[in-house]
């Protein structure tokens, strides 16, 4: 059987420090674009570890460009 038939993609996550390193923005800067609902998704991860998907991540810029140029 082939392998790669069977291989799944393979995500990427990044923290809120991550993410907010990534764009120069404080964690309270976040908190307030989660709280408006202009965050990125968010994955919980138990009660306390919140991560963000690639996919996520990248979804939410590109919607940022487009508000920036608009």
């Amino acid at each position: 059987m082939d392998p790669a038939a069977n291989h799944q993609p393979v995500h990427h996550y990044v923290t809120i420090a991550q993410f907010c390193e990534r764009f120069g923005i404080s964690r309270a800067f976040y908190y307030k674009l989660r709280d408006a609902g202009d965050g990125p998704d968010e994955l919980r991860m138990g009660s306390r570890k919140v991560i963000i998907a690639s996919d996520d991540l990248a979804t939410w810029e590109k919607k940022r460009t487009k508000l920036s140029t608009s």
